[in-house]
């Protein structure tokens, strides 16, 4: 099972934003995805479309997919 971490932030425009990260590491706490959200916004180093920025923490979670290859 493939695990992702998303990241999904409101911008300044209210648009929700999403960073996701393939394979976290597995006891990830909610306040440390928010201390890395809140570094994210600080740093100020992602544009969302015209003029927009990052601009507020959302939500963090874990995406589980299972993949079936075809053979």
């Amino acid at each position: 099972m493939a695990k992702v971490l998303e990241l999904i932030f409101m911008n300044n425009e209210g648009k929700r934003k999403t960073i996701s990260i393939a394979n976290p590491k597995s006891n990830i706490s909610a306040q440390e995805a928010r201390t890395a959200m809140e570094a994210v916004i600080a740093a100020d180093v992602f544009a969302t479309g015209e003029a927009g920025k990052l601009a507020a923490v959302d939500k963090a979670q874990i995406r589980n997919t299972t993949i079936e290859e075809l053979n």
